[in-house]
């Protein structure tokens, strides 16, 4: 068992943690890609009906043109945000594992120099001196 084990999964490194939270927001985000072209796709079949009707010319055709025009656009700006959003979430994922893995190095290289600390000061003047600077004593 890692001494780095996490509360949320008993046993697992936090590294392991987040490359199941980054797993699992890099799904999201293609679903949202996913959407993104679906979205896209009925965007074009509205515009080939609205092209394929073009020629009519009988009572409410301007009316239907024009809303065929904005549900279109409406629907490629949506998914334009899908794409956007999908994108936010891999970078936020790729974030997320970059900190968890900093905060890993510094744990790594920090329990040593903790053991290192104890043994020359004593277990009570490491700890004591530590809880003094954390609660904004002089170190």
């Amino acid at each position: 068992m890692s001494q780095f084990a996490s509360p949320v999964f008993p046993g697992t490194s936090p590294s392991a943690v987040s490359a199941l939270v980054h797993e699992r927001l890099c799904l999201v985000a293609r679903h949202y890609d996913d959407a993104a072209e679906h979205l896209a796709g009925l965007a074009s079949r509205i515009a080939s009906l609205a092209e394929t009707h073009g020629a009519w010319e009988g009572p409410g055709a301007r009316s239907f043109r024009a809303r065929a025009d904005r549900h279109e656009q409406e629907l490629r700006d949506v998914s334009h945000r899908c794409r956007e959003t999908a994108q936010l979430v891999r970078t936020g994922a790729a974030a997320l594992a970059e900190r968890v893995a900093a905060v890993e190095s510094i744990a790594q290289v920090g329990a040593p120099m903790a053991a290192a600390l104890s043994t020359v000061l004593g277990v009570g003047l490491a700890m004591g001196h530590a809880a003094s600077a954390s609660w904004g004593g002089s170190p």
